[in-house]
């Protein structure tokens, strides 16, 4: 496993996140990433809580895409 200072730049690391940090990830507004969250809340255990775990933040980026590789145009 690379540390912080090994890692390559840009390179998305799976671990626990709270929400605001993920959703700053992927530069996207609160009410955005809730919208794009609500259709898989049950499926995924995502509840009220402040963290997501690094089972549902893998969902998440292989729904979404990887933060940080998404070009906006």
């Amino acid at each position: 496993m690379k540390t912080n200072d090994e890692r390559e730049e840009g390179e998305f690391e799976v671990r626990v996140y709270t929400r605001k940090e993920l959703r700053y990830l992927y530069n996207v507004p609160e009410r955005t990433f809730r919208r794009w969250l609500a259709p898989f809340r049950k499926e995924w255990g995502i509840n009220n809580n402040k963290y997501l775990t690094p089972l549902q933040v893998t969902l998440i980026i292989n729904q979404f895409g990887v933060p940080g590789m998404i070009r906006r145009f």
